[in-house]
């Protein structure tokens, strides 16, 4: 993937990967998956490829938040901290690959 070049910003500019209509497309598919549409094996695969992975707890899951470079501003920071309070344990895990895992998300706030 190609870098932004900027002439107002020093050193590289961020990566926007954001969509909304990826979040509309997780939330027919998790619909789809509770009322019986798909199977488990369907719903497993699609959201794996997006971060949302079982744990061995029933009912709940761990997410994965793709942080591109390892750069949050304040704002998307205090953002995950706010989600990680309200529907985690209040804090989240950076990965070797900074990214951010909450655990404990239960299926329904995913």
């Amino acid at each position: 993937m190609a870098v932004i070049d900027d002439a107002k910003v020093v050193g590289r500019a961020p990566l926007r990967f954001a969509d909304e209509r990826d979040i509309d497309q997780f939330v027919d598919m998790l619909e789809k998956y509770e009322r019986g549409d798909i199977t488990p094996l369907e719903w497993r695969r699609f959201r794996l490829l997006r971060g949302t992975y079982g744990q061995r707890q029933d009912g709940v899951q761990m997410l994965r938040i793709k942080v591109p470079q390892g750069i949050l501003t304040g704002s998307q920071l205090r953002t995950i901290a706010n989600i990680a309070g309200r529907y985690s344990r209040g804090f989240g895990h950076i990965t070797t690959r900074q990214n951010i895992q909450l655990h404990f998300v239960p299926l329904k706030d995913v």
